[in-house]
């Protein structure tokens, strides 16, 4: 029931209940994958966020991961849930504050894009399904 990001460097963040020596929750035995690939001319930052899940504790938690991404970058990611209806996660572009934000399911690549505004900025997006 965690997100995962494999980065450049081949590195996967592990589920946290698995680092802990905990058992999976139902749906987290196996994670889907996509890719980020960013079109927009300069670097973005932004999050992928789970649906919320039940803890030992009785508290809700989710899981989020944040990433920055280059100009024609890509960027793999992994999640085993808790998905949000359709098996989807939040997707967050970031500048100083949110600009966009979607559901979308992340078993293919997601294209984000920002077109100029005539009275100056960006107008950003991604390929959400």
């Amino acid at each position: 029931m965690a997100l995962m990001f494999l980065l450049q460097g081949g590195t996967m963040f592990q589920p946290a209940r698995a680092q802990e020596g905990l058992p999976p929750l139902p749906g987290e035995a196996r994670p889907i994958c996509g890719e980020i690939v960013s079109q927009i001319p300069f670097k973005i930052y932004g999050s992928v966020m789970t649906d919320i899940a039940g803890t030992r504790e009785g508290t809700d938690v989710r899981h989020k991961s944040t990433f920055s991404i280059a100009p024609q970058e890509r960027l793999k990611i992994c999640s085993s849930g808790p998905f949000f209806e359709g098996q989807r996660v939040e997707l967050t572009l970031k500048t100083m504050f949110p600009v966009f934000s979607c559901r979308t399911k992340i078993d293919r690549e997601i294209r984000l894009s920002a077109t100029p505004k005539k009275e100056g900025g960006y107008t950003y997006t991604a390929t959400c399904f």
